[in-house]
């Protein structure tokens, strides 16, 4: 029991030591009702899918996450030093890849699809914030909450490469390459997206001299935002991201 004690009390002075004498957690008034930052974003955009599992005729498929970035702005409503609420309204520009191969059964046909998708949201994190003091001019910052998305444009642009067998073993091939609308469209490769999306919004983030913040966050969509017209069977895509920021706080 005594070295519980010995071990919590040492635990305690060298976090207030680390702090410079600011408690690692403090739950007095903040030094300001209000605190907002303007910042920009930096990082990168994908989707998960289920395509191989609702079409079978696709042999083979894989995304790969494109660069995104952004501009955006945050006010936080601080009830104490400690803890506080977050809003935070960012425009993004997101990318990711798509490389599909369907064959059919006797292998005498195969197309590859290649989609480079590129779309334009509004984003609207809302979070719960808590500042950890690791000195006075040093605080840790945890985020978590929620997102709401909406899509104002985008790109998907298809390219097609066909390779065929005619009846005579003449091997023909074309090259077909397309741009479709990436939000509401009934054309874009076998779905387009909707507008809206939702759910986690996850963060972590310095704060130097209360004035310059790094961060990283990630939101998680938890909506299934494949828009497939006219359909028999409607795949499952989430959206994920995972950004950088660099802010600046007043």
């Amino acid at each position: 029991m005594r070295r519980h004690i010995l071990a919590s009390t040492f635990i305690g002075a060298a976090l207030s030591a680390a702090a410079g004498g600011a408690p690692f957690i403090n739950h007095s008034k903040p030094a300001s009702l209000l605190d907002f930052e303007v910042h920009a974003l930096i990082g990168g955009s994908a989707i998960t899918q289920n395509y191989q599992k609702s079409f079978p005729q696709i042999s083979e498929l894989a995304t790969s996450m494109g660069v995104s970035g952004g501009i955006g702005a945050e006010a936080t409503a601080n009830f104490s030093d400690f803890l506080a609420l977050g809003m935070e309204i960012n425009f993004l520009a997101n990318n990711f890849k798509m490389n599909t191969a369907v064959a059919d059964d006797d292998a005498t046909s195969i197309t590859n699809v290649f989609v480079k998708n590129r779309f334009y949201t509004f984003n609207f994190p809302v979070f719960m914030r808590f500042n950890f003091n690791l000195g006075n001019s040093v605080r840790w910052n945890l985020d978590a909450g929620g997102f709401y998305s909406y899509g104002i444009t985008g790109t998907s642009s298809t390219t097609l490469y066909s390779a065929l067998v005619n009846p005579v073993g003449q091997l023909i091939t074309s090259v077909t390459s397309e741009d479709y609308k990436y939000y509401n469209s009934d054309n874009t490769f076998i779905a387009s997206s909707w507008r809206g999306d939702f759910g986690f919004h996850f963060g972590t983030g310095l704060t130097v001299r209360r004035c310059v913040r790094l961060g990283v966050s990630s939101q998680i969509g938890l909506k299934n935002v494949a828009h497939a017209y006219n359909a028999v069977k409607t795949p499952r895509v989430h959206n994920y991201n995972v950004m950088c920021s660099l802010g600046w706080c007043f």
